[in-house]
């Protein structure tokens, strides 16, 4: 038998742990890419995530009374039944509350301590009294949702355009604009709502707002909000803390007047403690439209029908026409 070298020893044993003693053979992985490569084809925000952000604006942003209610559909009924249709009910709970994981500010929402508190508190503290506006709003835990239906009679708000959700790095974007609506009742006793031949004014104020935000979401819930633009807090009311400067906030609204049968009483409203819109004192008041006012049944002749009148009468009567005041000259 020929003897082996020890070269050969060498080479068999190659052959028999590694099939070869070349360079091994590069299996291709099960999973091409791997976890990592899965992660970077993910995108930052899904189309699940803008979902849930539009619907958690949808939420927090509508409330209250509509700001599309048909106005001109309550001219001419009775007053109760007019008013009774402005009338808002009592804000509830956040209606987005299981999209977001964050939890809001005490502060802020129906459920906070109502807005007058903080001045009559002021107020306890520099005299030592226990006024009345201390006892009303502060010494009864009035909360904010409560202190409004004392303070306004109708308001809400809901979007007019919008929301638009887009993907902004890992941020969603949402813009759209905001419409709120406004209607007072008693505001401190004034009596000077227009008045004509038993019809009476109510004159609701609507107004809109641009909304700009930059949400973060995180586990398919929304963790932060930041707002770029103005957002008084009934635009979004249960993430803002409530102030009483409502009707300066409605500065420059539209504002409509609608003729009511009888003089209006506003049940269950309080002595209001925030700000008054200013109530037309006459027809002719800067903007409100007056449009619905035309041709009410018994409200009288008109400017020109009382022209034509006297015209008549002095043609016939001369100075002795019995419409002219005394002194007067045809």
């Amino acid at each position: 038998m020929k003897k082996r070298t020890p070269i050969a020893v060498i080479l068999a044993a190659c052959l028999l742990l590694t099939a070869g003693c070349g360079p091994a053979k590069q299996e291709a992985p099960a999973d091409k890419g791997g976890a990592a490569a899965s992660q970077a084809s993910k995108p930052a925000v899904s189309a699940a995530d803008l979902k849930t952000v539009t619907d958690f604006e949808t939420g927090i942003r509508t409330w209250g009374l509509d700001p599309d209610t048909d106005l001109k559909g309550l001219a001419r009924k009775d007053a109760k039944d007019a008013i009774a249709a402005l009338r808002m009910q009592r804000i509830g709970a956040n209606p987005a509350a299981g999209l977001m994981s964050f939890t809001p500010d005490a502060k802020t929402g129906p459920e906070a301590p109502n807005p007058s508190c903080p001045f009559y508190e002021e107020i306890r503290e520099q005299t030592g009294s226990d006024i009345n506006g201390w006892q009303v709003y502060c010494k009864s835990g009035l909360k904010a949702g409560d202190w409004l239906m004392g303070q306004e009679w109708g308001m809400g708000a809901k979007w007019a355009s919008g929301p638009t959700a887009v993907p902004s790095g890992d941020k969603v974007r949402v813009t759209g604009t905001v419409r709120a609506i406004l209607v007072q009742g008693n505001t401190r006793g004034r009596d000077d709502r227009v008045a004509s031949w038993g019809w009476y004014a109510v004159t609701p104020a609507v107004k809109e707002w641009k909304v700009d935000d930059l949400l973060s979401i995180r586990d398919g819930k929304v963790s932060g909000i930041e707002h770029r633009t103005d957002d008084p807090w009934w635009t979004d009311p249960w993430l803002t803390e409530w102030t009483k400067d409502i009707a300066s906030g409605f500065d420059g609204a539209t504002r409509t007047a609608i003729p009511v049968k009888g003089m209006p009483s506003f049940d269950g409203q309080g002595y209001p403690d925030v700000d008054a819109l200013y109530e037309p004192e006459s027809e002719g008041e800067d903007g409100t439209d007056w449009s619905m006012w035309s041709d009410l049944p018994g409200q009288g002749p008109s400017d020109e029908d009382n022209k034509q009148l006297m015209d008549i009468c002095i043609a016939k009567y001369g100075d002795q026409c019995p419409l002219l005041s005394p002194g007067q000259q045809p």
